[in-house]
C-alpha cells in the first residue's frame, strides 16, 4: 500500500514538473518574440543572434547545423542582422577559406554582457542599437 501512494506521489510531481517546464517554455518562447519584435528582428533572427553569442564566432555553416536552417536561411538572416551592424562577417584567422559571424561588441556589447537576449535592460540597448543603424 506505502509503495502504491509512493508510487501516484511520484507520478504526481512528474506531472506537475511537466506543466511547469511547459509554462516556462511557452513563457520563454512569448517573450522572445516580443523582445524581437521590439528589436524589428524576428524570432529566428533573434535566437540565431543569442546562439552567436552563446557560442561565439561561427560559420554559416555551424550555425546552419546547429539550427537545421537551410545554408540560403541562415545567408538571408546574417545579411538582415549585417545590414543592422548587430554581426559582421571577419576571415577566420586560422582557415583563410572559412568566414566567421561575430557578434559586434561595439554594438550590443551590454546585451552580451547579461547572457540572455531577453533580459529587460537589455532588450532596450538593443532596440537602440537598431534605431542608431537604420540612422547611420
Amino acid at each position: 500500500m506505502a509503495a502504491k501512494k509512493l508510487s501516484q506521489a511520484k507520478a504526481g510531481l512528474a506531472e506537475r514538473l511537466m506543466l511547469a517546464l511547459r509554462r516556462s517554455s511557452a513563457a520563454g518562447v512569448l517573450h522572445g518574440q516580443t523582445i524581437a519584435r521590439r528589436a524589428g528582428l524576428n524570432p529566428t533572427d533573434m535566437e540565431c543572434l543569442d546562439l552567436i553569442l552563446m557560442s561565439g564566432p561561427s560559420t554559416a555553416g555551424d550555425i546552419a547545423r546547429r539550427t537545421g536552417l537551410s545554408s540560403g536561411a541562415v545567408t538571408g538572416l546574417i545579411d538582415r542582422m549585417t545590414k543592422l551592424g548587430l554581426v559582421e562577417r571577419a576571415d577566420d584567422p586560422n582557415d583563410r577559406r572559412k568566414v566567421l559571424v561575430r557578434v559586434r561588441e561595439d554594438r550590443i556589447g551590454p546585451i552580451a554582457k547579461t547572457g540572455f537576449l531577453g533580459h529587460a535592460g537589455s532588450s532596450t540597448r538593443l532596440v537602440n542599437a537598431r534605431r542608431n543603424a537604420r540612422r547611420a
